[in-house]
């Protein structure tokens, strides 16, 4: 029984068989195809594996980097609170000091007859003093919080150097369908090949004369 040649498209390129290079290229086709769905499958489960992977090691080091800045920041914050209390305190002592001077010198200026503006001099004095005082302690905690600041701001920078010392993962995913039609066409290439071949030895074979 013979069958007319039949033609196939495959992948813009038009092949005319017989029927049974046909079956041969089909069979060989499916086994093809088989083995690049797996591969694009196995390829594309890593790659979204990895990217998920990635994700969650972003986030892990994000959370460490901001638990480290939260960390840093409150031990300079902290600083800053002590070197303001301690300057407070400091003031106040020195003021109560300056007070009890005060005190001390109007009550001999009483003893000794000293008045007018010898004494204004001298109270004048103990207020320049007390003054200039509060100015210098209030100077250096503007001075101190700006440091804090600009060691904020290096935190914060080393921070998000952190963050970003981590990157996405973008997946290179394959896509089955092309995965599966160069299967296909590969396939049945190599089935036209094995039929060729089968022909061309059939062929060869049945020109051979048979012995008498």
């Amino acid at each position: 029984m013979c069958f007319d040649p039949i033609s196939l498209s495959i992948l813009g390129t038009t092949l005319t068989i017989t029927a049974k290079g046909a079956a041969i290229a089909a069979a060989t086709a499916a086994s093809a195809i088989a083995a690049p769905l797996a591969s694009a499958s196995a390829n594309n489960r890593y790659q979204r594996q990895t990217a998920e992977a990635r994700n969650r090691q972003i986030e892990a080091n994000a959370e460490i980097a901001n638990k480290s800045f939260l960390n840093k920041a409150s031990l300079a914050n902290l600083r800053l609170q002590e070197e303001a209390e301690a300057s407070s305190l400091q003031l106040m002592r020195e003021d109560l000091e300056d007070r009890q001077a005060q005190a001390s010198t109007l009550a001999q200026a009483a003893e000794t007859g000293v008045r007018g503006l010898s004494l204004k001099s001298l109270l004048a004095g103990y207020d320049r003093n007390m003054a200039n005082r509060n100015y210098i302690v209030n100077r250096n905690l503007d001075l101190k919080e700006q440091q804090i600041g600009r060691e904020l701001e290096g935190y914060r920078a080393e921070t998000m150097g952190q963050i970003n010392s981590v990157q996405p993962y973008v997946p290179q995913y394959q896509s089955a369908g092309v995965a599966g039609l160069q299967g296909l066409s590969n396939g049945i290439n190599t089935g036209l090949s094995v039929y060729g071949s089968l022909s061309s030895l059939t062929s060869k074979s049945a020109s051979k004369p048979k012995k008498v």
